[in-house]
């Protein structure tokens, strides 16, 4: 087998991964489109006034609703992270992952997109499946007009939401939940009985000195952007060294019994 990186090598990794769980994913999102189309239809009919709503408060209620479905997302893609060697777990399971004519780079990064890059299409699909469900059903709804046809795919509702978006939020919200992503990887790279608990307890331990150091420096230097930048950066170069030493892990127990 060629030693050289191998787009198509990794590609029939990612369909293998996919194939083989297929069913596991089905029933996951199915599971996820309940809970959104329930988060979906709580907002439109919520409201302390369901027959004349303001439009801050349609906006409000969709803040609101993507805060809730930005969370649902984060804790699903944590939940995978922690069975990104799943393959790994049992030794019929490693025998039959590590034979497949692939490289070890090329089977950990297709674990890796498995459980990041798949998981995100997944959340995005069913969102919009919840989305365009609660479209079709709002004209039954008794409630106001300014919610029946309103959506997040709307560039006002967009708008709004990303607006007040600033340097700390981009930390707080992207590059953060990132890092705490990068932590599951690591762990459960590492770890196979209990991940996900176990990536959970090593994850606030982390955080705990973490924003204690970030707070601590914000405090003395001032909650400016160059800080908040400076963060950003730092949340980066750690998911990138967590998931480098993830690999190198995975690497190592590949040659092992």
């Amino acid at each position: 087998m060629n030693n050289t990186f191998s787009f198509r090598r990794l590609l029939l990794v990612m369909k293998h991964e996919f194939l083989g769980n297929i069913r596991e994913n089905f029933k996951v999102a199915i599971l996820l489109y309940i809970i959104f189309l329930i988060c979906e239809l709580c907002t439109v009919t919520m409201p302390a006034s369901l027959l004349q709503i303001s439009y801050y408060e349609t906006v409000s209620s969709y803040i609101t609703l993507s805060i809730i479905e930005y969370v649902i997302g984060w804790v699903v893609m944590y939940a995978y992270a922690s069975i990104i060697m799943k393959p790994m777990k049992y030794k019929e399971l490693r025998f039959h992952f590590l034979m497949l004519p692939a490289q070890r780079s090329e089977k950990f990064i297709a674990r890796f997109l498995y459980v990041t890059l798949g998981c995100v299409v997944m959340i995005s699909v069913v969102v919009t499946a919840a989305e365009l469900t609660r479209l079709a059903i709002s004209p039954l709804l008794d409630i106001a007009e300014e919610l029946k046809n309103v959506t997040i795919l709307q560039p006002r509702i967009r708008h709004e939401i990303l607006k007040h978006f600033n340097w700390l939020q981009i930390e707080a919200y992207v590059t953060r939940p990132i890092l705490m992503l990068s932590i599951f990887i690591l762990v459960s790279t590492i770890t196979q009985k209990h991940p996900f608990l176990k990536s959970v307890v090593v994850t606030f331990v982390f955080f705990s000195v973490y924003s204690a150091v970030t707070i601590s420096v914000i405090n003395r230097a001032g909650l400016q952007a160059f800080n908040c930048i400076l963060m950003i950066i730092i949340d980066c170069a750690l998911s990138l060294i967590f998931w480098i030493a993830a690999y190198l892990h995975f690497s190592k127990r590949q040659i092992t019994k």
